[in-house]
């Protein structure tokens, strides 16, 4: 049975800090055992972040 094997996330900045509401820009690399039909894909992101004073 073919599968997903891998999802990568490349950001086009990958060193960048970024601010709340910012939008963050990149590609999506999903790798997969063979052929597989997708009627779409949908990614949901979850993050947090640390302040230091």
């Amino acid at each position: 049975m073919n599968q997903v094997t891998a999802v990568t996330l490349v950001p086009d900045r990958p060193s960048a800090t970024y601010t709340s509401g910012e939008v963050v820009t990149g590609h999506c690399i999903v790798t997969v055992t063979g052929e597989l039909d997708f009627d779409c894909i949908e990614i949901k992101l979850v993050g947090k972040s640390r302040v230091e004073i």
